[in-house]
């Protein structure tokens, strides 16, 4: 998923949680490079193309998990969405 810093506004992907981290992603850079980056600083492309705050996408299930809590993504359904993760 795209996602940008809130304050620098540089622009990155993920789809995968720090497995070794609380509230932790896996940041990787245009330039190649990777990092474990805080949730809180980070908003989300969702696929309407607007941006929103990482930690509301979760809270509202914009974003939800896998039912191993490694990766995020939109819900496909809606019934996933109400549920908060896929299989």
């Amino acid at each position: 998923m795209k996602i940008r810093n809130k304050e620098t506004k540089n622009i990155a992907w993920s789809d995968r949680f720090n497995e070794h981290g609380i509230d932790e992603i896996i940041v990787c850079f245009p330039d190649g490079d990777m990092s474990s980056e805080y949730i809180r600083d980070y908003e989300v492309q969702l696929s309407n193309d607007t941006w929103v705050d990482m930690k509301k996408a979760f809270s509202d299930k914009d974003l939800i998990t896998d039912n191993y809590d490694r990766y995020f993504l939109e819900p496909p359904t809606e019934t996933d969405r109400q549920r908060g993760y896929v299989f």
